[in-house]
């Protein structure tokens, strides 16, 4: 029998850290979220596209044990909107950990994969999480902190999914950067 995950964040202590979670206001990066609030992360912030989904995962997250949760709109396919949400984000606390949920997926395959659908699924899943991790590895390494960076990614990166398969090269290329 394989234990619910909340009974397994139980096992790990997110004690004394703020972590940032992007795509945290749904889906994988909102559950990672929950369970870094169960694991008693001082801080949790979200980034997200959409204010009010933020705003409303964010004070669901904040009943939860003693986390403070946080929302910081952010559109992870633009460089000045991540850079200026880091900045914020890093200047209010000091973050010792980001998770890199935030994804888009479009089906297509080879033939139907259109130019702009592969450059928006690059953009968000493998430019999004490289432009944060090197904001967010930048402020640990010059504020002395020692971090953890976690990238989603899917088994799609492993062997493709011709469906799929923009999406299946955004994540291959997110586990080659990891």
């Amino acid at each position: 029998m394989i234990p619910a995950l909340s009974s397994a964040a139980h096992q790990i202590s997110a004690r004394g850290k703020n972590i940032i979670v992007t795509g945290g206001s749904q889906g994988l990066g909102y559950a990672i979220a929950e369970q870094l609030c169960h694991a008693g992360a001082d801080n949790v912030v979200l980034m997200a596209r959409t204010k009010s989904t933020g705003e409303a995962a964010a004070a669901k997250l904040s009943a939860i044990g003693e986390t403070k949760a946080h929302f910081q709109a952010t559109d992870m396919s633009d460089p000045t909107s991540i850079a200026s949400s880091c900045l914020k984000i890093t200047s209010a606390l000091p973050i010792s950990g980001l998770v890199n949920a935030a994804a888009t997926t479009e089906r297509g395959n080879l033939q139907t994969t259109t130019s702009d659908d592969f450059d928006w699924q690059m953009i968000c899943n493998a430019r999004g999480p490289f432009l944060m991790s090197q904001a967010i590895s930048e402020h640990m390494k010059t504020s002395g902190i020692r971090g953890s960076i976690v990238n989603i990614t899917s088994v799609a990166a492993k062997g493709g999914a011709p469906f799929i398969m923009a999406y299946s090269m955004s994540k291959a290329a997110l586990e080659c950067m990891t």
